[in-house]
Formats: C-alpha cells, sequence, structure tokens
C-alpha cells in the first residue's frame, strides 16, 4: 500500500516524492488519498477501448461527493501536446489525514 511506503519515506526524513506509474499504483495512491498534485500531459490521440486501462486503476470511488478535487495551477503547450499542473483543493484535508496515519504508525505525535 501506498501509506507504508510513504511511512517508510517519512522516517527518512523524506517528505515529496514524484510518484510516476502505470494505473494500479497510482490508483492506489488516489484511492488511499495520499496524491496532493498532479502532472499531466494530455496529447492529440485516441486510443484505448472498454478493457483498457485507465490513468487510476484500483477499487475506485463510485460516489461524486468523494471524488478527489483538483484546480489547475499552470499548463504549457509543447507542440501539439499539453503539460498540466494541478493542485488538490483538499490538499490541507490530505496532508492532515496522513499526518495523522504518520502518529497511527510511528506511535508518536508528529
Amino acid at each position: 500500500k501506498g501509506d507504508v511506503i510513504l511511512n517508510e519515506l517519512y522516517k527518512r526524513d523524506i517528505y515529496s516524492v514524484l510518484i510516476e506509474g502505470g494505473g494500479k499504483t497510482l490508483g492506489r495512491f488516489f484511492y488511499d488519498n495520499l496524491i496532493d498534485r498532479v502532472f499531466a500531459f494530455v496529447c492529440p490521440m485516441v486510443f484505448g477501448g472498454s478493457s483498457a486501462p485507465t490513468p487510476a486503476c484500483s477499487e475506485g470511488i463510485l460516489d461524486i461527493k468523494d471524488a478527489r478535487k483538483f484546480r489547475l495551477e499552470s499548463s504549457q503547450r509543447i507542440d501539439d501536446d499539453m503539460f498540466l499542473i494541478y493542485n488538490s483543493i483538499d490538499y490541507d484535508k490530505c496532508i492532515n489525514e496522513w499526518l495523522e496515519k504518520q502518529k497511527h504508525y510511528c506511535g508518536s505525535a508528529v
């Protein structure tokens, strides 16, 4: 699980991590509410289908009220592609929930 990995990094004084992975890896971190920033490239191609992997394959969030919300921080055009950076609207909530988990895992106040 993502929180176990982040817990170990936290113990090593590493507080920021870039997660570059497939749908299962990213999906797990999204599902555990451990992502506070998204860097995305969008290109003008359409491919895939109903069985194609998605950027966030996990148990999923079925109710829209539980969906993670992000706000566009910046965008940059690179040829025909777009590079987008989004910040979590719920950043403080995300960080506070993670810190509470660290208290539980580490057995002491953070």
